[in-house]
């Protein structure tokens, strides 16, 4: 949106990475019961767990664009490589979503990562994933490989940075009361 480059994703590829990443999962982890109250700032708390993931996301997603873009790939394998990269770093999301890990939620996130590889292992085409040279599953690895630190990284780093937010947003509410 941002970059003057293709559209990295494709609506079929995000079905894919949507449907085992937030659909699936969701409707059995909503079966679990929870009586904890809301504690703290809620749109805060909402803050702190989405904005990792998607941080995540628009730096793989600007990453793999980039590296098709100096390698001279062709909009399909940037669409194959986009795609891949964002459903990893959806399970990432949804494996810190399933702590603690419990016997089903491990169940639920190992499942949602079979039947992730499954479809882009086997059922590529129906997804519209190419096949990809070694040469590009090396990059696509190192892509991979470097959204893991970095999503930890956002995931220190975003709270810290709301926690600044708000106490200078107190500050300034302060001053102008």
């Amino acid at each position: 949106l941002f970059a003057p480059l293709t559209y990295p994703l494709t609506p079929i590829q995000l079905t894919m990475i949507s449907g085992f990443t937030i659909g699936v999962p969701s409707f059995f982890l909503a079966l679990e019961p929870n009586k904890n109250l809301i504690k703290g700032r809620f749109m805060n708390n909402v803050m702190a767990k989405a904005f990792p993931g998607g941080l995540t996301n628009v730096a793989v997603v600007l990453t793999v664009s980039i590296s098709c873009a100096v390698f001279r790939y062709p909009v399909g394998v940037m669409n194959t490589m986009a795609g891949i990269s964002v459903a990893f770093v959806g399970l990432l999301v949804l494996a810190q979503v399933c702590k603690p890990f419990n016997t089903k939620r491990f169940l639920i996130w190992l499942l949602m990562t079979a039947s992730m590889a499954v479809n882009i292992l086997l059922l590529g085409p129906i997804y519209s994933l190419e096949p990809l040279r070694v040469s590009q599953w090396i990059v696509l690895g190192m892509i991979i490989g470097a959204a893991y630190p970095f999503f930890l990284l956002m995931k220190r780093l975003v709270p810290a940075v709301i926690r600044v937010w708000n106490r200078l947003s107190g500050r300034a509410e302060r001053m102008h009361s």
